[in-house]
């Protein structure tokens, strides 16, 4: 089986298209990057829900957005909302990605996927991690603390 190369508009249309046409359907895709690192490492397979018209979203959700001035769908948390609009952000990412309508929300992030285990997400996970993000408690604290642990713990090569 090989794997199907999409650019930006073409992933966003394919998501948009599958998730639309009815709300049992799941996206998987494969993420890149550290930003939403350790909660989402680099090439996990990300499990998808719709965003429909009856879905609330919460703060601390993880979602998936198209970001059309950088052509690419970003997969970030919620760290901030009001009645029509959120705030997303890496947690590993200094700055939030700024204000999106809920209606700019391709899918909502359902479960992880990575090294045979399946993840799924929960409140009791989501808050405490946006909470985390939002202030710069991973970024600035955590993430550089347990990378220094690593380091001791873990024996050199």
């Amino acid at each position: 089986m090989r794997d199907l190369c999409l650019t930006g508009y073409q992933l966003h249309e394919l998501m948009d298209a599958v998730l639309a046409a009815d709300p049992s359907n799941r996206v998987k895709v494969k993420g890149h990057g550290l930003s939403m690192s350790p909660f989402i490492r680099d090439h996990n397979v990300i499990v998808l829900k719709p965003n429909t018209s009856d879905t609330q979203i919460k703060f601390g959700d993880i979602v998936a957005i198209f970001n059309k001035d950088q052509t690419r769908i970003l997969i970030h948390r919620v760290i901030g909302k009001n009645k029509n609009r959120i705030l997303i952000k890496g947690d590993n990412n200094i700055r939030p990605d700024g204000w999106y309508s809920k209606q700019d929300v391709l899918g909502i992030v359902d479960g992880i996927i990575g090294k045979g285990l399946i993840f799924k997400y929960t409140p009791l996970v989501n808050i405490p991690a946006a909470i985390g993000s939002r202030t710069g408690l991973f970024n600035r604290i955590l993430f550089p603390v347990l990378k220094h642990l690593k380091k001791i713990i873990l024996p050199h090569g």
